[in-house]
């Protein structure tokens, strides 16, 4: 019988692609709407900032997202979306009222997908070096 290890790592590896590409998919229509310019968000940044700042989050959540498609490159997107979602929040709070859902939610599956990440690094070191 197999361990639990290889029975449940071809699972773990669908539901991580799967988290990524609902990231990706996530932060690049974001990144399309901040620079087309059609929403609110567009206003709520535009309130405390100017072009150039909707600009700036819009390609670093472009750039954050391709980054996490290609796995040696992952954890650096991860941190750089994290870093903007937190940026993000904590300029536009008073805009939004409080602490927003959707960005929240979308902070806490950054850092979701940095852990797991840094796990199957980690994971995968301590095999080879136990073979």
């Amino acid at each position: 019988m197999k361990n639990a290890s290889q029975l449940f790592a071809p699972l773990s590896m669908a539901m991580l692609c799967l988290l990524t590409l609902f990231v990706t998919y996530t932060f690049v229509s974001s990144c399309y709407v901040m620079l087309s310019g059609q929403n609110k968000i567009v206003a709520a940044l535009n309130k405390y900032g100017n072009v150039s700042l909707r600009e700036t989050v819009a390609i670093l959540e472009g750039t954050g997202a391709l980054l996490i498609l290609a796995p040696p490159t992952a954890v650096v997107g991860s941190l750089l979306l994290i870093i903007v979602m937190i940026t993000t929040m904590a300029l536009n709070m008073p805009a939004f009222g409080g602490v927003p859902g959707n960005p929240t939610t979308m902070l806490m599956l950054c850092v979701l997908l940095l852990i797991v990440h840094i796990s199957f690094r980690l994971n995968t070191l301590l095999l080879k070096r136990t073979e």
